[in-house]
């Protein structure tokens, strides 16, 4: 326990043969392999193991290997992998799923990180395979097969032997966060207890679970309890966790520098300073400037200008032309990335410039990748330009994570020059460079983007991606692909693209429902002329004679396009609303794709109404309608309807309402609600006037229903 490996393998390194009833947790690999690195796929195994609590940037648990009868379970991986990265399972308890007979994706139930003894309510009890439990006896050699069959993991659970002292001791990974922020809390219990029970103070209660994680619902200091217990006694520990409803803190150049940095006046000057001040969940809001100093080591030793590791947001004042941050370059030993962003962690609103890695073969992913950003877990980074860095390995823009709105631009790498394993959505890869594979992209998922005019040996603009509502274009490749190259490729444009060599729109992937050329035989492609407005000019909007139009594959299409228009739209006013395929949506000047009344393209560009939603403001009456009627179909208070009905003399109605000019009011009636209502002849296109109107009916017997139609005076 407690090995750390630079590499591969931090608990164990295993060329080949069988490790059996081992116990394995608390090392860490800088690479591949947390707690034990296979070498081989099937001839190095691990049989009745409990491999939890290791870490790595790939594979927190296991890499390769045959796992059979084994838990591996609460591991981390800053990248992929947190419990395994590749390998086959059978019979063990892990998540997510990995396939194969007899695996289990629930929490197998251990007693703690330090504790190998699962507890009487695990569902690991029973469900392994006899034919893989080698041995007679387990990690505390006791009988391996008791009650009905043999346990998943080192440990077979043995009630004659559940008994002893115990000792429990109980951590939160934060003592203070903000409302809805998930809190960690650590359970460590020494000895073998019969069950445990962690009660958060604010009437929750977890049982026999060893990553607990919990949200706080409301501000207040909660002391969490836990409870283990045996048939010798229990034990028990307490932790204390104080909750905000919200916590700010300020950067600003010219700012005060006081701890904590709470209001302007007393603003930090250092980004990190923030960070380091705030508490998780909490708000670090950044003044303009260029911020170019300071920094913070994360996942060996690399700085980083600015570290997001506890759930803090740190969100720009004024957006990314306005917030700077820089990193250092050459790629090298005193290169400095622009930010690293960690779990549960956001970055809004920057521009990363001049950000660059460690260069050299042999160092850790986490030194070499990601020259602008490195994203890790579930950290999101929105609204950011990301431009002019550098990666010696892959991702000169960015690597890992998931990117919303963001602008990455001129940046460069190995593979990936603007990002390699982000996911990108809405946004722009434009003028970005490698020497190898994925001028734009290489690997990960782009959903809504503009690819353009970036530069690669192969796959100009993406590789080993997966591109949905893109537009590929003008991208170039030295040898094949030079759009794409080893993608999968799905209502998109990819056209007029170049490669030196051969194949210049894609090169062994696959296209369906894709404007591209040659003919990539997938479903509902074509290879016409996109017919981009300007081409040229770099406006990718399709023309509205555009073969893209009303043809993509719905059903998993996006509902906003890259420049914020609604999809599916009606675009060739057929009467049917079909998403177009790119990244963009044309807008049909005839067509009304809501049947609100209202064009789709005077929604757009002059009332500001939905172009998919017939009832923007949802009070029941169209757009169009409020429209016509003079109210404001963006106000759901404001809408058309009689204000006030009275009697005059023999109890004859009359009713009130609101009244403008240029509309003509006609008042109509029905005895009965199954027939339409009929005009009555007193009151037919009345003009109207601004103020309150009325109509008297002096003979009213007939009729028990009445309404007022409005429209627009000719």
């Amino acid at each position: 326990m407690d090995n750390r490996a630079t590499l591969w393998g931090g608990g164990v390194y295993l060329s080949a043969g069988v490790m059996e009833n081992c116990y394995i947790s608390g090392n860490h690999a800088g690479d591949y392999g947390g707690g034990v690195y296979f070498l081989y796929q099937t001839s190095s195994k691990a049989q009745n193991c409990t491999i939890v609590g290791n870490t790595a940037s790939n594979g927190g648990g296991t890499v390769w290997g045959l796992i059979q009868n084994s838990i591996v379970y609460n591991n981390e991986a800053i990248i992929q992998g947190a419990n395994y990265y590749g390998g086959s399972f059978l019979y063990s308890c892990t998540t997510p799923s990995p396939g194969g007979s007899g695996n289990l994706v629930a929490e197998p139930g251990l007693l703690g990180p330090s504790n190998p003894h699962i507890a009487a309510v695990s569902p690991c009890i029973d469900a392994g395979s006899m034919a893989l439990a080698l041995g007679d006896l387990d990690f505390d050699g006791e009988p391996r097969i008791w009650g009905e069959g043999v346990d998943i993991g080192c440990d077979e659970y043995y009630p004659p032997g559940l008994t002893g002292a115990l000792s429990v001791a109980l951590s939160a990974d934060f003592d203070r966060a903000v409302v809805g922020f998930t809190v960690a809390f650590g359970v460590a219990i020494e000895g073998k207890a019969e069950e445990f029970r962690l009660n958060f103070g604010d009437g929750q209660i977890v049982s026999n679970t060893l990553a607990v994680t919990h949200a706080f619902g409301i501000p207040g200091i909660y002391d969490a309890i836990l409870t283990a217990w045996n048939g010798d006694g229990t034990a028990s520990a307490t932790t204390t966790v104080q909750v905000f409803s919200g916590y700010t803190n300020y950067v600003s150049l010219s700012g005060g520098h006081a701890f904590p940095y709470t209001n302007w006046p007393a603003a930090a000057t250092t980004l990190q300073a923030a960070v380091a001040a705030n508490i998780p969940g909490g708000m670090v809001v950044v003044d303009d400037g260029v911020y170019d100093s300071d920094g913070a080591v994360v996942l060996g030793d690399l700085t980083n200008r600015v570290v997001l590791t506890n759930g803090v947001t740190m969100r720009s004042l004024h957006g990314p032309s306005a917030a700077i941050v820089m990193g250092q370059g050459p790629n090298g030993a005193d290169a400095v990335r622009c930010a690293y962003v960690g779990g549960n962690s956001r970055l809004e609103g920057f521009t990363l410039i001049n950000g660059h890695t460690h260069a050299g073969s042999g160092l850790a992913e986490n030194r070499v990748n990601g020259g602008g950003i490195l994203v890790a877990g579930n950290g999101v980074v929105s609204n950011c330009v990301i431009t002019g860095n550098s990666a010696y390995g892959l991702g000169g823009g960015a690597w890992g994570g998931v990117l919303h709105n963001c602008t990455l631009s001129t940046n460069s790498a190995m593979h990936g020059g603007g990002m390699a394993g982000s996911s990108l959505y809405d946004g722009v890869l434009v003028g970005n460079t490698v020497v190898s594979n994925g001028g734009g992209a290489y690997g990960g998922t782009l959903q809504n983007c503009l690819v353009m005019d970036n530069q690669a040996q192969y796959g100009g603009g993406t590789a080993l991606s997966t591109n949905a509502h893109c537009t590929i274009a003008r991208n170039t490749a030295a040898v094949s692909g030079g759009g794409v190259y080893r993608s999968t490729v799905r209502n998109s444009v990819v056209y007029h693209n170049t490669a030196l060599s051969s194949w210049p729109e894609f090169f062994n992937s696959i296209c369906t429902y894709t404007c591209t050329r040659p003919d990539p035989a997938g479903t509902g492609s074509i290879t016409n002329d996109p017919l981009f407005v300007d081409l040229g000019g770099g406006d990718f909007h399709l023309d509205g004679a555009s073969p893209c139009v009303d043809v993509a594959l719905g059903g998993g299409s996006p509902v906003i396009a890259l420049d914020g228009i609604p999809r599916p739209l009606d675009g060739n006013d057929d009467g049917s609303a079909v998403a177009d395929m790119g990244a963009y949506e044309f807008v049909n000047d005839l067509a009304d794709t809501d049947e609100d009344g209202l064009s789709d393209s005077n929604e757009l560009y002059a009332v500001g109404t939905s172009l998919v939603t017939w009832d923007t403001d949802g009070d029941a009456q169209s757009d169009g309608e409020e429209i016509v009627a003079g109210f404001n179909p963006l106000d759901r208070d404001s809408f058309f309807f009689i204000t006030r009905m009275a009697s005059s003399g023999a109890s004859a109605p009359v009713f009130y309402w609101t009244g403008f000019v240029g509309r003509l009011y006609t008042v109509r009636a029905t005895s009965d609600l199954e027939q339409e209502m009929t005009n009555l002849p007193a009151y037919v296109d009345q003009p109207g006037f601004n103020g309150v109107m009325s109509f008297t009916n002096a003979t009213p017997s007939e009729f028990d229903f009445y309404g007022i139609r409005v429209r627009l005076a000719p």
